[in-house]
């Protein structure tokens, strides 16, 4: 069953840094596929740009929930 208690446990004191840390390092190797490969999506290249791409996008949405999470918890 799942908890709903109304006070915030560590992890979820804890979760949003270590998941803004993770989305800034998604940010920087989105930007170095974007450096190294530039703005033209080469067909080899394209899983890379996916993968920075989804890590950014999971580490916005990720950060959007914690922040919520938080606010509703108090």
């Amino acid at each position: 069953m799942i908890d709903m208690s109304t006070e915030a446990s560590v992890a979820d004191q804890t979760a949003i840094p270590a998941v803004a840390v993770g989305t800034f390092l998604w940010v920087v190797a989105f930007a170095g596929v974007w450096a190294t490969q530039g703005a033209a999506q080469p067909e080899a290249g394209v899983w890379w740009w996916a993968v920075a791409a989804i890590g950014t996008l999971s580490g916005v949405i990720g950060l959007g929930f914690l922040s919520w999470r938080r606010k509703r918890i108090g």
